[in-house]
């Protein structure tokens, strides 16, 4: 065998990159494949290649980074939230004054028909690090993974619209409990720099794959916080919706036809329309529909807000149910089994909630991506 032709594994080793990555790479002409013997071997058709990162980049110079370490005792925990909480807003100040800097005016491509995927990520924990779930594993299974298995389905339909809802719990954040430094692979900040960038890959992906504009909707959810005490806006979710819409505003002042747009808002709940369909968008949404306390809950918002859709995540479930024949959408998460799971006796694959609007329905098909990385048994 030729010394340049090597294995799978270790060309995933060598690019960094997933197997399946590699395959996209062998399509692509990038990469080199035949069998030598019994056993597939690859080689670079480019040794000097490296794999680029994907990364939001920007014109204008960003925040500066917040570092601080977690407190030792309980002594010194007041001045550290203290210190903490001072950062944040800072942070948060300094990309407000970012994104109003780059505000462009803009028209949208208008939809090529009456049907809107919408696709429900949240509870992606991104920073979380289990058995089964690492920051790297999540970020490829949203920019790499999703696309894929979305292609999988073999939609039904003409898509004319992607709406990807953001549920919130983005990332797995530090400062949540106490032993949460033990089980996380990266800061906050890391986590919303991955996700950021991971989020705006899947929805440039989409909106390729698809030709069709994509759009995002947000809420927080509350491993994002910032503190107990800090506002209910200060949270590290609203950071990742705040590099998003950045990012897409950004894009469209040097091409106006840029097809990602990004409504951000950082209140805990969210109301708009799809197809005419009124969308209630709220992270800790019902455990079930089942009971008639779950029922009065749902009433209540139900009173409130007028939907004709409700989705949720938080309990990291996936599931379908409703009140007044309106569906009430639960999302699983990308973590799968973990901690949580085990205290709770509960068991759900890493499921994300998908499913299709048109004029006429307010969910004409639905179902869930699953992905691999954390099933057992």
């Amino acid at each position: 065998m030729h010394n340049d032709w090597i294995t799978k594994i270790e060309i995933c080793n060598k690019l960094e990159v997933s197997p399946r990555t590699v395959q996209r790479m062998v399509h692509r002409g990038e990469i080199r494949k035949k069998q030598i013997g019994y056993s597939m071997y690859y080689q670079v058709v480019d040794p000097t290649y490296v794999q680029p990162e994907s990364k939001i980049t920007s014109t204008h110079g960003p925040p500066s980074i917040i570092n601080i370490p977690v407190p030792k005792s309980s002594y010194d925990k007041g001045q550290h939230t203290k210190n903490y909480n001072e950062q944040i807003t800072s942070y948060l100040n300094a990309l407000a004054t970012i994104a109003n800097a780059v505000t462009f005016e803009y028209s949208s491509p208008k939809p090529q028909s009456d049907t809107s995927l919408c696709l429900l990520l949240s509870d992606t924990h991104i920073g979380q690090k289990t058995n089964y779930y690492n920051s790297k594993i999540g970020c490829e299974a949203i920019s790499e993974e999703i696309p894929e298995l979305i292609l999988d389905a073999q939609l039904p339909f003409d898509i004319g619209e992607v709406v990807i809802l953001l549920g919130g719990d983005m990332i797995e954040g530090e400062d949540i409990y106490q032993t949460q430094p033990h089980h996380i692979d990266l800061t906050a900040i890391e986590q919303v720099e991955k996700i950021s960038s991971a989020i705006m890959l899947l929805a440039k992906q989409l909106n390729s794959m698809f030709d069709c504009p994509v759009k995002i909707e947000t809420v927080p959810g509350n491993h994002g916080r910032v503190s107990r005490t800090a506002d209910e806006r200060s949270n590290w979710d609203n950071v990742v919706y705040q590099n998003l819409a950045l990012a897409s505003s950004i894009a469209k002042g040097y091409n106006p036809n840029f097809g990602i747009t990004v409504n951000k808002n950082f209140n805990q709940t969210n109301v708009f329309k799809i197809q005419g369909h009124k969308v209630m968008l709220y992270h800790e949404g019902p455990k079930h529909t089942g009971t008639p306390a779950m029922k009065i809950k749902l009433a209540g918002w139900f009173k409130t807000h007028q939907w004709d859709v409700m989705a949720c995540g938080h309990w990291h479930e996936w599931s379908i149910g409703g009140l007044f024949g309106k569906p009430v959408i639960k999302n699983g998460s990308l973590v799968g089994y973990n901690d949580l799971a085990e205290r709770m006796g509960v068991y759900d694959p890493p499921r994300q909630a998908w499913w299709l609007m048109t004029k006429e329905k307010a969910l004409s098909v639905a179902g869930y991506l699953e992905f691999k990385h954390a099933r057992i048994g």
